[in-house]
């Protein structure tokens, strides 16, 4: 069957659109409750959440998404070196922010907002193939209330998928038109939009959206036996990766600058597999995944959200049927090219599937292929529409409705409901645990709204809080009770103080390494040389023997706290006053010593070194790939003397060559270890670099991914 260029009549189509608003939106407000919602407190208060949270509250402070001032203090937040890079999302949220400056209010309606024009555009998409228009509308509100976006929902908005259904029913066109079929001007212009969008979010739309132009392209020229049509994805495809790249270019600077961050080397090949897709989940019912979490999976984590409900796992079935089955004369059938691009994509996304070989030869970073369901889903829908519209069709063939009209509107409409209603339950069920958590995320939010307002209100005069326990960044696992990103919900509420948390590059890394920690007598002096003058405990990070005396501590050096919260969750000590011995007060002057802790050079590390290591004799590492950088930075305004020195360890035989602005040099490591030092100079408010280039054997490692050819020990940088 070929491709239908033409719509089935309706009215208007602006009307069709209105219909599809109020639908989607009614059902929306039906699932969540959103009667019972304040909108001023986010529909999910915990994990990611928290993180989008502040970028949201870094918009509405007049702020964007790379920088964020008020976080990471003393030195801020630099959030374009963790390249979520929302860029046209946080657009979206930007103009919202001119209405509201709540950060969990934005979050909220951008994420209704993203579910309702998902529907819309949807709508469009499918209408684009002749589709009946009750399917129409029917099957787009079942795709943009997927489990998949109700399950992830503000806590993932970086995974909203309004514009998919365009780049999926282009590829469509692709395999299905004939020669003559071109787009005309507004469907060209929707693509651009599509793709810029898709290019300036997070990249995992953009990826899947390249690769099933690529197998749209290439399905189209095999069978086809013609490359013509399938030029049309080649345009797309550049669009997408062009904006990709624009919207890559502030990490890419930072990166370049102060070095890829710690920590973010967590993600590696294997990860393919275990963010991977699972079939049964994809087919299975939604009110069965409650069952399915007692069973015992293995692997089960966020790839659960993945379920397509009751009534798209049989558009899912159905495409894999029409592609195995269906005969050749019939491979223009728009079913048929929707089946084939289910199966490439179940084939690239599922565990052991070939996105696997993709991150162990190419890159890990796309790891979690699960999230490849959203485009899966829209072919699925495609082929349920399709079906439906064949039997609405035979339903108002029958001799019996030839002169009832009315008969035969009543039993289209019926079963139209029915399955959509079938349909609604089930993915409905997602949204339970959003509901049902909502009383407890709202009394927690707003016990710590009002502490944070009493620390404001009552000590104006503090401007810097530091918050313990410590946590890392990323990936932030939480800490006993505490969890992901807990140390972000009072930025969330405050308007004034700056938070000490998250700790997200060398020159902070160095600093803590510097200041100490609560055990040390100088620490809490430290603190307030750095500008510090309020301390924030987070009693949940610490375990119930630990607890006490970390507050002994803390009551003995600065009294006891000022501020509780109304669970004795969080207390607020004042710093307004040096605390610490006597030990902590002597010495170099407070202005003296803050300057050593903020501007004192640090050491970070560019490319081709992994992160630190503790090895068993105390001393710590980092593993190093054949070629690898180190930076030298010296971010006060004045001249600094350093040091540099470590120490190498690698497979016996081997050769390194270290190369700088004003050094070239050999250290021979025909033992497996030597030895490296070197006086330097570095100008103030300058970065140097060191080049290590080894010449000898890779170190085998069975099991581990890396490619390590040696390593650092202990290397430090002092000032002279």
């Amino acid at each position: 069957m070929p491709l239908p260029m033409t719509n089935e009549p309706f009215r208007s189509e602006h009307l069709l659109y209105f219909i599809q608003v109020v639908l989607t939106s009614l059902c929306l407000a039906i699932l969540l409750r959103t009667w019972r919602f304040d909108m001023g407190i986010p529909f999910n208060y915990e994990g990611d959440t928290i993180f989008e949270l502040a970028l949201a509250k870094s918009i509405a402070s007049g702020g964007w998404i790379w920088w964020v001032s008020d976080l990471g203090a003393p030195f801020g937040f630099d959030a374009a070196a963790f390249p979520q890079n929302i860029t046209a999302s946080s657009a979206v949220m930007k103009i919202l922010s001119i209405f509201t400056s709540n950060p969990a209010r934005i979050l909220n309606l951008y994420w209704l907002l993203s579910c309702v024009l998902t529907s819309i555009v949807c709508c469009y998409s499918l209408r684009l193939f002749s589709f009946r228009w009750s399917v129409v509308l029917l099957v787009s509100t079942l795709y943009a209330l997927l489990p998949y976006a109700l399950q992830r929902n503000v806590a993932h908005i970086s995974l909203t998928y309004a514009f998919v259904p365009v780049i999926c029913a282009h590829c469509l066109r692709i395999i299905s038109s004939s020669e003559n079929d071109k787009l005309n001007r507004k469907n060209r212009a929707m693509l651009v939009v599509a793709c810029v969008f898709l290019g300036l979010d997070y990249v995992y739309n953009a990826f899947f959206a390249c690769f099933f132009l690529v197998c749209a392209a290439g399905v189209s020229t095999v069978i086809k036996r013609n490359s013509k049509p399938s030029r049309s994805a080649a345009p797309f495809i550049a669009i997408i990766c062009i904006f990709s790249a624009i919207n890559f270019v502030p990490s890419a600077v930072t990166w370049m600058t102060n070095g890829v961050p710690p920590n973010m080397s967590y993600k590696s090949a294997v990860e393919a597999d275990y963010y991977g897709l699972k079939i049964r989940q994809v087919i299975s019912p939604v009110m069965l995944e409650r069952r399915a979490d007692k069973a015992g999976f293995p692997l089960e984590n966020e790839n659960r959200f993945v379920r397509l409900g009751i009534v798209l796992a049989l558009g899912y079935l159905l495409s894999i049927f029409y592609a195995l089955f269906t005969a050749p004369p019939s491979r223009n059938d728009i079913r048929w090219a929707a089946g084939v691009l289910v199966l490439l994509g179940t084939f690239v996304a599922t565990i052991g599937g070939l996105g696997s070989i993709f991150n162990l030869l190419i890159a890990p970073d796309i790891r979690a292929y699960n999230r490849i369901i959203v485009f899966i889903a829209f072919f699925s829908a495609v082929v349920l529409c399709a079906l439906l519209s064949d039997v609405l069709r035979s339903i108002e063939s029958q001799p019996v409705f030839q002169t009832r009209k009315w008969a035969r509107q009543s039993a289209s409409a019926g079963l139209v409901a029915m399955i959509f209603l079938a349909g609604l339950i089930d993915q409905g069920d997602a949204a339970r645990p959003l509901v049902k958590r909502y009383s407890a995320d709202s009394a927690q939010a707003i016990d710590e709204k009002d502490l944070v307002d009493k620390v404001e209100q009552r000590f104006p005069s503090v401007t810097q809080i530091y918050q313990l326990p410590e946590t890392p960044f990323p990936l932030d696992a939480g800490q006993n009770r505490m969890k992901a990103y807990d140390h972000g919900r009072p930025f969330v509420w405050s308007k004034a103080v700056r938070w000490s948390w998250p700790s997200f590059s060398y020159r902070s890394e160095a600093w803590h390494e510097r200041i100490g920690s609560l055990s040390d007598p100088e620490f809490l002096g430290n603190l307030f040389d750095s500008g510090f003058n309020g301390l924030w405990l987070d009693r949940y990070g610490y375990g119930e023997q630990d607890l006490p005396e970390i507050e002994a501590s803390l009551r003995r050096q600065i009294g006891p706290p000022k501020l509780e919260s109304n669970t004795k969750r969080y207390a607020f000590f004042d710093l307004s006053e040096k605390p610490g011995s006597p030990a902590a007060n002597q010495g170099v002057s407070s202005v003296d010593r803050g300057e050593l802790a903020l501007d004192a050079p640090f050491l970070g590390f560019a490319s081709g070194i992994y992160q630190k290591e503790a090895g068993a004799d105390g001393e710590s590492f980092r593993w190093s790939q054949r070629v690898s950088r180190i930076l030298l930075s010296n971010p006060s305004a004045t001249t600094r003397r350093v040091t540099f020195s470590a120490g190498f360890r690698s497979l016996p035989g081997g050769q390194l060559h270290i190369l700088g602005s004003e050094l070239d040099t050999m250290v021979d490591l025909q033992s497996g270890s030597g030895d490296f030092s070197v006086p330097l100079e570095l100008p103030a408010k300058q970065t140097t670099k060191l080049t290590f280039r080894y010449v000898g054997d890779r170190v085998p490692a069975n099991g581990d991914a890396r490619v390590m050819y040696f390593r650092f020990v202990n290397p430090t940088l002092k000032e002279d």
